[in-house]
Formats: C-alpha cells, structure tokens, sequence
C-alpha cells in the first residue's frame, strides 16, 4: 500500500494521499461505522465518474477482510520475489 495518511475520529476513518501522490492530502477513501456495518466511499476526481460507494454489515466486513489479507500477503509475497 501507499503511504496513505490515516486519520480516525468519532466512528470515522478518513485516507488522505501521502506525500508521493501528485496532490497530496487528497481524500482518498472514507469508512463510517453506521452501527449495523460500514458505508466506505471512494470519492471520484473526474466530473465523468460517480463516487464509488461500498456498503456492508460487519459479518460481510470482516469476510472482506479476511479475504483481502490473504490477498495481500500473496502480493506481497510476489514483490518480495520480483525484488530477489
């Protein structure tokens, strides 16, 4: 992952673009904990794209999560060896 800036408040999560990103501190993502689950937003730059909107409870989360962690393991995994 980049070096997203991560910054927590009140049931809210908010990813800012670090500073190798053309402009940083650009919202990059933003999770709401909505007491049943989380709505995640993926806001668009572009005036022909909408905003991406994810919305899940917590059991679909945390497969999510589950799921992605392997995932980023084997692509990690893949950098590791594409470095050696």
């Amino acid at each position: 992952m980049t070096d997203a800036k991560i910054i927590v408040s009140k049931g809210k999560v908010k990813l800012l673009s670090g500073p190798e990103y053309a402009q940083e501190n650009k919202l990059l993502c933003k999770i709401k904990d909505t007491g049943n689950g989380f709505i995640a937003k993926f806001p668009s730059w572009i005036s022909s794209h909408q905003d991406n909107y994810i919305c899940m409870d917590y059991s679909e989360a945390e497969y999510l999560v589950a799921g992605l962690t392997e995932l980023m393991k084997q692509w990690n995994n893949n950098d590791a060896s594409s470095n050696t």
